[in-house]
């Protein structure tokens, strides 16, 4: 064989190999997306936990990849005011000890905010 023949094939090898090597790359990004390979997400804490941007609105919001969007659910206490969901830690006054609460309308009356649960203040 002469030397433009073995060229020709050697550059039909790589880009064969080119090929092969774009088509997996190609195929595994669609498997990713596949909407079989989705967890459907209905809610604002669903959103949250596969990954997705959360807002710093108020109330937070998380949008999707696909681009929906949901927003966080404030409670409402039983005298009527509103409470975000987020932790908040106190002092008891007793003790001294800092503990967590799911809100801050779950701090005990009486109780001083501390910044973590090693005590500091505010």
């Amino acid at each position: 064989m002469d030397r433009k023949i073995k060229t020709e094939i050697a550059v039909g090898i790589i880009l064969l190999i080119a090929v092969v090597i774009g088509g997996a790359v190609w195929f595994s990004s669609k498997e990713k997306t596949a909407p079989g390979n989705q967890v459907a997400i209905n809610s604002f804490e669903e959103c949250v936990e596969a990954g997705n941007p959360v807002m710093e609105s108020y109330p937070r919001q998380c949008r999707t990849a696909e681009g929906q969007l949901f927003v966080e659910e404030i409670k409402e206490n039983n005298d009527g005011t509103m409470c975000i969901q987020v932790i908040a830690y106190a002092k008891d006054p007793q003790t001294g000890e800092c503990k967590e609460f799911p809100t801050p309308c779950a701090v005990p009356e009486g109780w001083e905010i501390c910044e973590n649960l090693s005590g500091d203040s505010e």
